[in-house]
C-alpha cells in the first residue's frame, strides 16, 4: 500500500481540487465531491473524494496515505461538511468496517469497475477474497446529517 501520493496523483488531486471550486463544479459531481470540515476542523486544502451512492449511503474509498479520515470512528458518527454539485452539504461519517465493509467495497467496485485492479482482483473474485482485498483499505459511509 502506497505511503504517498505519487506525482500523477498530486496532479490529479490538484486539478479535481481546482474544477469543485468552480462553476464547473457539477460537470464531475456524479464522480467527486469536496471534503472541507471533518468534524470542528476545516480540511486545508479541501480534499477531493470520488464516491459511490448505494441506499442513501455515500461510499468513499479513502486513500491511505491521507490523514484526513484519522479522526473518524466506526462506532460514533462525525460530522463532516462536503460540497457536492456545487452545494455545500453536512454528513454524518463513520469507518466502515466487517461486513459493513465489504458490503461496502462491493457496491463501490460496482460502479467504479476500473478499481478492481488496485484492490489486486478481479470482478470474479470470491467473498472470501474482496474480504482479503479489503484489509487495509479505508472506506468511509456517509448519510445525510
Amino acid at each position: 500500500m502506497s505511503t504517498s501520493p505519487s506525482a500523477l496523483d498530486r496532479t490529479r488531486i490538484s486539478m479535481l481540487r481546482a474544477v469543485l471550486r468552480t462553476p464547473l463544479h457539477p460537470t464531475v459531481s456524479r464522480r467527486f465531491m469536496l471534503l472541507t470540515r471533518v468534524g470542528d476542523d476545516a480540511v486545508s486544502p479541501p480534499v477531493p473524494l470520488r464516491y459511490a451512492v448505494h441506499e442513501g449511503t455515500t461510499i468513499v474509498m479513502a486513500r491511505s496515505w491521507t490523514t484526513w479520515w484519522t479522526a473518524l470512528s466506526a462506532d460514533t458518527p462525525t460530522t463532516c461538511t462536503v460540497t457536492l454539485k456545487g452545494r455545500s452539504t453536512t454528513v454524518q461519517a463513520l469507518l466502515a468496517t466487517g461486513e459493513a465493509m465489504d458490503e461496502a467495497i462491493l457496491r463501490y467496485l460496482q460502479k467504479y469497475p476500473g478499481e478492481w485492479k488496485k484492490l489486486g482482483i478481479d470482478a470474479q473474485a470470491t467473498a472470501d477474497q474482496v474480504e482479503e482485498a479489503a484489509r487495509g483499505q479505508v472506506v468511509i459511509t456517509f448519510t445525510s446529517a
